[in-house]
């Protein structure tokens, strides 16, 4: 059990360590080419990947498994992908600092649990709900442009990211 959980938490540094380097030479790359071409070459190498995994691991035969009625999950699985990825992407092209997209792009746990109290019913302490209204407060603050404008209240590209 110690193993495992040290094993976890390794997996988890160094999948944090690779993610906070996709803001960095992602923003670096698309100052050196346009956005549609970085989202082919990145989406064309993501399936190369995804392909020898499934053909080294026999994926192909666990998926005729998978019932047909039940097919439909994955195109619109896809459709969602590539509309997250070219979304952030973008936000990542229009926000001048990585860093803040970086902040922004982490507030999935809290949109998942906000998702969670709308269509599961969640529940939570007073404690974990004053955590969810700090960390929102908190993306408020990061994208807060400095004006009190409602057009320029945050900062450009905010939008895309959340």
């Amino acid at each position: 059990m110690q193993k495992e959980i040290i094993t976890g938490y390794f997996y988890t540094i160094l999948a944090t360590l690779a993610f906070s380097n996709v803001y960095i030479f992602s923003k670096a790359a698309l100052n050196e080419i346009s956005l549609p071409v970085f989202l082919f070459l990145m989406v064309s190498a993501g399936f190369v990947i995804n392909l020898v995994i499934l053909w080294v691991k026999g994926g192909f035969v666990k998926l005729s498994t998978v019932p047909r009625s039940m097919w439909w999950i994955f195109p619109t699985l896809g459709i969602t992908e590539i509309f997250t990825v070219s979304t952030f992407y973008a936000s990542v092209n229009a926000i001048s600092e990585p860093a803040v997209t970086g902040f922004l792009g982490n507030l999935f746990p809290l949109f998942t649990t906000l998702l969670g109290i709308m269509f599961l019913k969640e529940r939570f302490t007073p404690i974990e709900t004053v955590g969810i209204f700090v960390v929102f407060s908190g993306a408020l603050l990061t994208s807060y442009s400095g004006n009190l404008g409602w057009k320029d209240f945050f900062i450009p590209g905010v939008g895309l990211v959340l």
